[in-house]
């Protein structure tokens, strides 16, 4: 059977000097779906998530939750030397998309080993 993702991202600004605005990109579909759910504790240093893949789909990108209480500064980077990649909130959340051309895998880089902390990496 075939998977189906779906994944919306809503938000809401208030305050501002015209009053609030509404944060309401389009939800992204993939009819073609390699659904996973990764749970991994970090490591020191670079560490390589592979993207799932199947045989008649790819995923259209992750979202990775870190753990509440980490406190380990987390940069994203792409697997080209060289790249410095960019730092992430180390307890937070961030949504990637991947183009047409999706990497094979892509690096969390942590400044420490994070034993007993979880990094959930779902990937749509």
């Amino acid at each position: 059977m075939a998977i189906t993702s779906r994944v919306k991202v809503n938000g809401y600004f208030d305050g501002l000097p015209s009053g609030g605005r509404s944060i309401n990109p389009t939800e992204m579909v993939n009819p073609l779906a390699v659904s996973q759910d990764l749970h991994i504790e970090l490591a020191n240093g670079d560490n390589v998530i592979p993207l799932p893949s199947g045989a008649s789909g790819k995923p259209l990108g992750v979202i990775i939750i870190f753990d509440v209480l980490s406190v380990t500064v987390k940069k994203i980077k792409g697997l080209v030397g060289g790249d410095t990649g960019f730092v992430v909130n180390p307890n937070g959340f961030i949504v990637l998309t991947f183009a047409a051309a999706t990497p094979a895998s892509f690096i969390i880089n942590s400044n420490a080993a994070e034993p007993g902390k979880l990094t959930e990496l779902l990937f749509f």
